[in-house]
């Protein structure tokens, strides 16, 4: 089930972050305001632009890029996460779908 506030993504991040046993309290802390930061922003982002707009200064972005996160363990963990909460919609059950593969493949 999902929360009822709007800060749904963020909890999420929490969550895989807290399952992670390599990634420490800090670490944690700055990667939930960088995902957060990343959703909220538009165009182009650099370490410039996120220290404009979280907490951090860009020196701090960078040396916290220099640490060490297993992406693929997070990947699975995230894959996995959605695959339990957020319900998929089968294709069989698209009307819409259906009517434009059929006339597409005329």
């Amino acid at each position: 089930m999902l929360p009822s506030t709007g800060e749904w993504p963020v909890t999420i991040v929490k969550e895989i972050l807290h399952q992670m046993p390599a990634v420490g309290k800090p670490q944690a802390q700055f990667l939930e305001t960088l995902f957060a930061t990343i959703l909220a922003l538009r165009g182009r982002v650099n370490f410039r632009h996120l220290s404009r707009d979280c907490d951090y200064c860009a020196r701090m972005i960078a040396r916290q890029f220099r640490r060490c996160l297993d992406w693929p363990d997070c990947h699975q963990r995230v894959i996995a996460y959605s695959a339990r909460r957020l319900p998929l919609i089968p294709v069989e059950t698209c009307h819409r779908f259906q009517a434009k593969v059929a006339t597409d493949s005329d």
